[in-house]
């Protein structure tokens, strides 16, 4: 009896696209220049992609459970992403183009989405999220940062929460936590050295 499936893939190449569907693993390689990405996946019909170009980067995506699908884009050097997701119907969508950027999205439970998008040298992002016990009372989360050295973090428990940071420039800092339900937060921040905290609940 079978009880488990895990797919791993482990390569080296300059632009790659891996896809993953439960037991069967299809996987497209150029030559590489030192990118490396691990995808592990337990369950059925989950489904990950990713796509890198540039030199050193690294994505690592795992994967529990029914239906979740995560998507990695990294153009340029020594960007790392990390996506680990364990429930059913949670969706990641990570792209980052530059250098030395750094992004991680951890989801529990059902329904959860989380996309981020950062462009420029030296940001690093983090998602935390557990949605609901039934689809689709999940969380959402966009986290989009354009510049150097920014920091954007989300975390939420509960259901029906919506998180949007949006930060232009540099040196710049937020933190949304929410938990409960149907929390909503928008940070949005330009310029150089700004620092933004929301925290709600109920």
């Amino acid at each position: 009896m079978l009880i488990c499936n895990i797919n791993q893939l482990i390569i080296f190449t300059m632009k790659k696209v891996v896809m993953s569907i439960s037991v069967m693993l299809v996987s497209l390689m150029n030559y590489g220049q030192g990118n490396v990405s691990t995808v592990s996946q337990l369950g059925a019909t989950d489904l990950a992609t990713v796509e890198q170009s540039g030199k050193l980067n690294n994505s690592d995506i795992l994967q529990v459970g029914v239906l979740n699908f995560a998507d990695v884009n990294q153009d340029g050097k020594r960007n790392d992403a990390k996506v680990w997701q364990a429930g059913s119907f949670n969706t990641s969508t990570t792209t980052q183009v530059g250098n030395d950027n750094s992004s991680t999205t951890v989801q529990f439970l059902n329904g959860s989405h989380s996309h981020i998008t950062q462009t420029g040298n030296h940001n690093d992002s983090m998602v935390a999220q557990t949605g609901g016990f039934f689809f689709p009372s999940g969380n959402d989360t966009y986290l989009d940062q354009d510049g150097s050295y920014n920091v954007g973090i989300t975390t939420q428990t509960g259901y029906d929460n919506e998180s949007h940071i949006c930060q232009d420039g540099s040196l710049n800092h937020a933190w949304a936590a929410q938990s409960g339900n149907g929390q909503l937060s928008t940070i949005k921040q330009t310029g150089i050295g700004n620092m933004s905290v929301v925290m709600q609940s109920n």
